[in-house]
């Protein structure tokens, strides 16, 4: 019995030391080109990341960005396949942070695309945005590229662009480049233009969008491998403790020797004698003899014994 118990102590110790075999290094992004497209098929603002990660970074990686409150939470999250840009399907929100949401996931591909809306600040004509990046990560090269809505004029940007030009689709863009930033740097852009009605650049794109799925979803499973962990270490020391218990009884407690059934003594000669003797009958004319005779006493022969 004891021997059991500690075998199965010792698979629960093994299992509460498993941890699943995600990348947990420092992670790095490569690039990072930043779009911020106001009013574009919404009354809003569109954030778009375009991320790839630095080649250091092993996969598949788990990673937290932090998203504007007011955005409520990701529009879109998707990686980059060979096959083309696919919605990552579980993530979820983790925390929050003054005007914050912590949202966690895990990505199998260096190359991510995240969106986002948040709310523009309207002011009769005048419109106005404040970027923020909050300096989750470290960025090697960081650009941020303004889309002019198609009625609006008088852009204005500080810090000042760099270049402006029109894009293929006709619109003008205004390109930021940022450059380096190193972890917990923040960098902010504010936006303001000019625009005397509310037509969207792209109206027919107009539609409610939504979570690729629900915040309160399945969390990812770096979650679970936090918690599954420390729940079967939790059960392994209770069983511990009662293996202990039942091992410190089991000494203590004096051990019952079963008793021995007594064996069956054989009949001594005395017994036998005292016994009743077997009838003796004459072997010439059958008759009984009595006990004591040797001679028959109906026909005189000589009794057999």
């Amino acid at each position: 019995m004891r021997r059991w118990i500690l075998c199965l102590l010792a698979v629960l110790f093994s299992l509460s030391m498993f941890r699943p075999a995600f990348a947990q290094n420092d992670i790095s992004i490569q690039t990072l080109e930043v779009e911020v497209w106001p009013e574009y098929d919404q009354p809003s603002v569109l954030v778009i990341y375009r991320i790839t990660l630095s080649p250091q970074t092993k996969l598949p990686a788990e990673m937290v960005f932090r998203i504007p409150r007011s955005a409520g939470g990701p529009a879109a999250l998707a990686e980059q396949t060979e096959n083309g840009l696919f919605n990552i399907e579980k993530y979820s929100q983790v925390g929050e942070e003054n005007d914050w949401l912590l949202f966690q996931f895990i990505t199998t591909s260096p190359q991510l695309q995240l969106e986002y809306y948040e709310p523009l600040v309207k002011n009769g004509s005048e419109r106005s945005y404040t970027f923020r990046w909050p300096g989750d990560y470290a960025v090697e090269s960081m650009t941020v590229v303004v889309q002019q809505p198609r009625t609006a004029t008088n852009m204005r940007l500080q810090p000042p662009t760099g270049t402006s030009g029109p894009g293929s689709d006709g619109l003008t863009y205004f390109n930021v480049p940022v450059g380096s930033v190193s972890t917990g740097s923040t960098f902010n852009l504010q936006i303001a233009y000019t625009k005397p009605d509310d037509t969207l650049t792209q109206p027919q794109a107009f539609e409610a969008v939504t979570p690729a799925l629900p915040v309160n979803r399945t969390p990812p499973r770096s979650v679970l491998n936090t918690v599954i962990p420390w729940v079967l270490a939790g059960l392994g020391v209770v069983l511990i403790g009662v293996g202990i218990f039942w091992y410190l009884r089991t000494e203590r407690t004096p051990s019952r020797k079963t008793p021995r059934r007594p064996r069956r003594s054989e009949t001594s000669s005395s017994d036998r004698s005292s016994q009743p003797a077997s009838p003796i009958f004459c072997h010439q004319c059958g008759k009984r003899a009595q006990p004591g005779d040797v001679f028959c006493r109906t026909c005189g022969t000589k009794l057999r014994r």
